[in-house]
């Protein structure tokens, strides 16, 4: 579940068109919101993996083509591309997907910031990776970071320091004015928003219950960052220390992002495999369904000892457990085993397994201090659906936009009867032999230089 970035179709929605990338058919389609019909299709030279950001009338999208491309949200047409390659190479091919893509694969989705978007590519450090920030309208480089392939002592295996790179995979965020990026089974890296330097790196140790574990999610809200859904505060520094660290120097705090106080952990951690939480931040409000829907006031939060305060049952295992946690107001709380997948306005939308609902949650008075109206959250639709929906976008055009789990994507009206329209995995293309059996294709070790990495 650490690298399900594309899972299946991770469309957006902006006015009345919807926006679907595709890693089968290396494209991005255009659909209309309301009818499903299709507006314009663009290729790609590679599997588009990674939702697009749709901005003033343009969308962004990466591919496993190393480009970033920016099209006309309109049209599809073409309005500029960038290509990341390091300094001093060229771009080279292998299979992926059963298809050739780049050595440099793009597959640190973009984020838009303040007008200029950024993204990362390159997956194997030892080839070289890039993080680039791009003026939005125009394309021209704002700036890039492509000396983050090989950081000293950035792997601390058993404190023992070793050479270490990025690995941009996952959806790029914007928290507490830094550049967060994501890097697959590695712990996220965190640059400066203005500069693109690197700050302090360790990728982690997750292997032992309750430590830190990579994921391709990241997201956050004023200085608290939820990453694998274990929720981070980015104004403490980690002050964790081993209890018998067997006289090596003390290195506990370099197994955490950053080097940053977590202060939640999701009960995923302690299994071998699950599904973490992917909450939903609403400004100084945490949305989130661990044990039922709940609304947490993150302006209104403290840390207290661990060993101070009841220990729940998913954490009395850990190898290592954290010395702080988060106490923070709850604000309302309602029972379900759904799990939540977005906002917009008064609504909270849930899904599982067989139902996707509409929650009507109690209105929050600003601070100071946060406060619920006192009204009860309330259910005011339910659908009945196959299979179990994956993730969900917010009403654009009147419908709510579904991701299913067999690769396909939903748009439900608003009122009901619920009706579904679906945009489904197209067949796989099928490549001409123009009346000849293909040829199989052999792999030999190359016998000097640089070996390919498959």
């Amino acid at each position: 579940m650490r690298l399900r970035f594309d899972a299946s179709y991770e469309p957006v929605v902006l006015g009345g068109t919807m926006f679907v990338p595709s890693m089968v058919s290396d494209s991005v389609t255009a659909l209309d919101a309301r009818t499903g019909a299709e507006r314009w299709h663009f290729f790609a030279e590679g599997p588009v993996r990674f939702s697009p950001v749709a901005w003033e009338g343009s969308v962004y999208f990466v591919s496993d083509d190393g480009y970033l491309y920016c099209v006309g949200a309109a049209d599809g047409k073409l309005r500029w591309k960038f290509r990341s390659l390091p300094p001093g190479t060229r771009d080279r091919k292998l299979l992926g997907s059963g298809r050739l893509i780049s050595l440099f694969p793009a597959r640190g989705g973009p984020v838009l910031s303040d007008g200029v978007i950024y993204f990362g590519a390159g997956i194997w450090s030892g080839y070289g990776v890039a993080i680039h920030a791009l003026d939005a309208r125009s394309g021209k480089v704002v700036w890039s970071n492509s000396d983050s392939n090989r950081i000293p002592k950035a792997n601390m295996d058993h404190g023992i320091g070793h050479e270490a790179g990025l690995s941009p995979q996952g959806y790029l965020a914007v928290v507490n004015d830094a550049l967060v990026v994501p890097c697959g089974a590695q712990l996220p890296a965190f640059l400066d928003l203005k500069t693109g330097r690197l700050k302090p790196y360790w990728m982690g140790w997750g292997g032992r219950n309750g430590l830190p574990k990579g994921t391709w999610f990241v997201a956050g809200a004023r200085n608290y960052l939820s990453h694998g859904g274990d929720l981070y505060d980015l104004n403490r520094p980690n002050d964790e220390r081993f209890d018998d660290p067997r006289g090596r120097p003390d290195f506990k705090s370099m197994l955490y992002p950053g080097g940053w106080t977590r202060v939640w952990i999701d009960a995923t951690n302690q299994k071998d495999l699950g599904a973490f939480q992917e909450p939903v931040f609403a400004s100084d409000v945490l949305y989130t369904g661990e044990q039922g829907i709940a609304a947490y006031d993150l302006g209104d939060a403290r840390l207290v000892e661990r060993k101070t305060s009841p220990i729940p049952p998913s954490r009395r295992e850990d190898t290592y457990p954290d010395k702080w946690k988060i106490a923070s107001r709850e604000l309302w709380k309602m029972p379900s085993k759904l799990r939540v997948y977005a906002k917009a306005g008064d609504r909270l939308y849930l899904g599982g397994r067989g139902v996707v609902e509409a929650v009507r949650i109690p209105a929050i008075k600003p601070r100071p201090p946060v406060a619920s109206s006192g009204q009860p959250p309330q259910v005011v639709w339910r659908a009945a659906v196959e299979g179990r929906p994956i993730a969900c976008w917010p009403p654009g055009a009147g419908c709510l936009s579904l991701r299913w789990k067999e690769r396909s994507t939903r748009s439900a009206q608003r009122r009901r009867p619920l009706r579904l329209r679906s945009h489904r995995r197209p067949p796989p293309r099928r490549q001409p032999t123009h009346g000849r059996k293909p040829r199989p294709i052999s792999f030999r070790r190359r016998k000097s230089g640089t070996d390919m990495p498959w």
